[in-house]
C-alpha cells in the first residue's frame, strides 16, 4: 500500500492532468490520503485495473473499489474508524446537553462544565489529595466505592471546584446526582414549609450521589442540627453515596450542629467517610 507521501504525490499528479484548481485538488489530496479505493483506476494494493463507478463525479473519475483482501481489510478498518468517530461525537453531544440541562436545575454548580482535574493545580501535596478525589469518583460512578468522601479545608482550596467535577462525572456516568450547598438546602426546606413546590428534603435524601457544599457553615439551632442527623443517618441507613465540603473538620463541623446531636453526627460520618485535608493558599 502507498504510504501517506505518494498518495499525495500521486493526487496531485492526476489534479494536474484533469487540470483541477487549487481548492478541488487539495480535496482530492484528503481524499487520496485517507483511501485511494475508488480514486485510482488500478489497485494500490494488488494492481489489478477497476471498472469506471456509474455514479461518476463531476469534476475527477471515479472507479468500483477492488475486492481483493487488502482493500477489503481498509476499507473495514475506515468503516470503524469513521463508526468510533461518529459514536465519539454522539457521546460529546450526550454529554453536553446532560451537563447543560444539569445547569440549569442546579445539579451542577456554575462554570463545572468547563472544569478539569487537570487544572486543578495545588502543589505536590495538593496534587496527591485531588488524585485521591478523582481515583474515589471514578469508584463511585463504577458503583465500586462504598465509602463517603469528606472533603474540607480552608477557604479558596478548591472544595467546589472538586464538587463540581464530582459532579460532572457523575452525570456523565448516568448517576442520579444532586449538588446543593448547605445553606441553600435549609432555605429550601424553609420555604417548602409556606407552601413551596416539592420536597426538598426527601429530593436530598433521595439522590443516587449526593454532594454537600459548605456543610457546617449554618449550625447552632436545634433544627439545623435534627436535619443533618436526619439526613446523613437517612442516607446511611440507605447505603446511599454522599459527599461533604467544608471549611471545618468533622469534629469541629459536628461541634457547630450544638452538643446534642454533635457526637452522633461524628459518630456517622467517622464511620463512612473517606477524609481528604486540603491545604495551601487562598486562590480566591
Amino acid at each position: 500500500m502507498m504510504n501517506q507521501d505518494l498518495r499525495e504525490e500521486w493526487a496531485r499528479w492526476q489534479a494536474g492532468q484533469l487540470g483541477l484548481g487549487g481548492e478541488t485538488t487539495e480535496r482530492l489530496v484528503q481524499m487520496a490520503k485517507h483511501c485511494t479505493a475508488c480514486l485510482m483506476q488500478d489497485c494500490e494494493h494488488c494492481q489489478e485495473r477497476k471498472r469506471r463507478s456509474k455514479y461518476q463525479h463531476p469534476v475527477y473519475p471515479t472507479y468500483v473499489a477492488c475486492g481483493c483482501a487488502a482493500t477489503v481489510e481498509e476499507r473495514r478498518r475506515l468503516d470503524a474508524e469513521r463508526d468510533a468517530h461518529n459514536d465519539r461525537l454522539e457521546r460529546a453531544e450526550w454529554e453536553a446537553g446532560r451537563l447543560e440541562r444539569a445547569q440549569e436545575d442546579g445539579t451542577l454548580p456554575a462554570n463545572a462544565a468547563d472544569a478539569e482535574w487537570h487544572g486543578v493545580n495545588r502543589g505536590p501535596v495538593g496534587r496527591a489529595a485531588v488524585d485521591e478525589v478523582r481515583h474515589w469518583t471514578s469508584r463511585c460512578v463504577a458503583r465500586t466505592e462504598k465509602k463517603w468522601l469528606y472533603i474540607y479545608g480552608p477557604r479558596g482550596t478548591g472544595k467546589t471546584t472538586l464538587a463540581g467535577l464530582i459532579a460532572k462525572q457523575a452525570i456523565m456516568g448516568a448517576m442520579n446526582c444532586k449538588y446543593v450547598r448547605w445553606s441553600g438546602l435549609l432555605h429550601d426546606i424553609k420555604s417548602s414549609w409556606s407552601g413551596g413546590s416539592g420536597d426538598p428534603l426527601a429530593a436530598a435524601k433521595d439522590a443516587g450521589l449526593l454532594i454537600i457544599d459548605d456543610f457546617g457553615k449554618d449550625g447552632g439551632s436545634e433544627w439545623v442540627a435534627t436535619t443533618a442527623f436526619e439526613l446523613i443517618d437517612d442516607r446511611e441507613q440507605r447505603g446511599l453515596q454522599t459527599v461533604l465540603t467544608s471549611n471545618y473538620s468533622i469534629s469541629s463541623a459536628s461541634l457547630r450542629l450544638g452538643q446534642d446531636k454533635a457526637s452522633a453526627v461524628e459518630d456517622r460520618l467517622r464511620g463512612c467517610c473517606t477524609v481528604v485535608k486540603l491545604g495551601g493558599e487562598s486562590r480566591r
